[in-house]
């Protein structure tokens, strides 16, 4: 049930990366970067999914006979983990950004 709950209060996260992701693989193949930019959304999917599985379901059996330091260190190294996941699926999408070729190929020089 805490599972559920979880999920449902992520729920506004998990449309937005699901969306994400459907944008991506629209995109893919037909830009430059677009690969990156759908590994760094599928990323981003993920965790919003995994997060809340992990913080409601998982870890409460595994802290349950646990020291009150030993629960502040596990939950500071998932917290670790979790945020390294986080930047590597932004490095993607803003290493996908990058690569991308601008939407307009001539200059602008503005009104004569």
């Amino acid at each position: 049930m805490e599972i559920i709950k979880s999920l449902a209060f992520q729920s506004p996260m998990i449309i937005a990366s699901l969306v994400f992701v459907t944008a991506a693989i629209l995109k893919a193949g037909k830009e430059k970067g677009a690969i990156l930019i759908l590994l760094g959304a599928i990323g981003l999917c993920l965790l919003t999914f995994a997060i809340p599985i992990i913080y409601s379901g998982i870890m409460p059996k595994v802290i349950e006979n646990m020291q009150p330091l030993q629960i502040s260190v596990i939950y500071s190294r998932l917290q670790m983990i979790t945020n390294i996941f986080w930047a590597a699926a932004i490095v993607l999408i803003s290493i996908g950004t990058f690569l991308r070729s601008p939407a307009v190929r001539q200059p602008y020089f503005g009104l004569r």
